[in-house]
Order: structure tokens, then C-alpha cells, then sequence
């Protein structure tokens, strides 16, 4: 049985290939980083809706498995992905922990 991590390994990263090819036809240069969440039991919905006020956040679903949720965020540098992870994301009431996962172009 694989992972939740290692499928999202393999799943987002062609995605995310396909995306960078994308957004280069438009000259957008961003990066894409994909953060497993784990939240305080019967919190999830709360965080959810949270994380979708989040400007740099463009998806958020509920999972199941270890983590609780999967957010998407996309940024322009290493520096508006720690203000988006460490100043908004892990600061949310009822987030226990992340994980996150940043997608590379193969």
C-alpha cells in the first residue's frame, strides 16, 4: 500500500510539470508546493475554510490517511512560502502540523 506522501509525490508532480509548462507559455515564473495537514479531531471544516481566505492558497481538499487535508499554494519566492507556511498556515486554530511537500519540474 503506497503513502499518502508518496502518492502525492508522484501525482503532483506531473501535474505540476504540466502547470510550470503552462504558465512559462506566459512568461509567470511561480512555484507550486503542496502541504500535507494535520488538525485537531472534528476541526477539519474550520480549517478548511480558513485555508480558502489564504491568498497564496489555490486548493485545499479533505483527506484520509495520516493528514487531514492537502493545500496548494503557489508562490513567487522562498521567502512568500515561509511567510504563507510559518506567519498563516501553521498559525491557524486547530492545526496540529504540516508537512509540506514542494513540487520541482522533471
Amino acid at each position: 500500500m503506497l503513502s499518502l506522501r508518496t502518492i502525492a509525490q508522484r501525482v503532483f508532480a506531473i501535474g505540476e510539470v504540466l502547470n510550470r509548462k503552462y504558465r512559462g507559455v506566459f512568461g509567470v515564473v511561480m512555484s507550486t508546493a503542496f502541504v500535507l495537514i494535520k488538525t485537531v479531531p472534528q476541526r477539519e471544516l474550520d480549517v478548511y475554510l480558513t485555508l480558502l481566505n489564504l491568498d497564496a492558497v489555490t486548493e485545499t481538499h479533505v483527506s484520509y490517511g495520516e493528514y487531514d487535508l492537502v493545500a496548494r499554494i503557489d508562490f513567487d519566492d522562498e521567502k512568500e512560502m515561509a511567510k504563507t507556511l510559518i506567519g498563516q498556515m501553521r498559525s491557524i486554530e486547530g492545526v496540529i502540523r504540516t508537512e509540506t511537500l514542494i513540487a520541482v519540474e522533471v
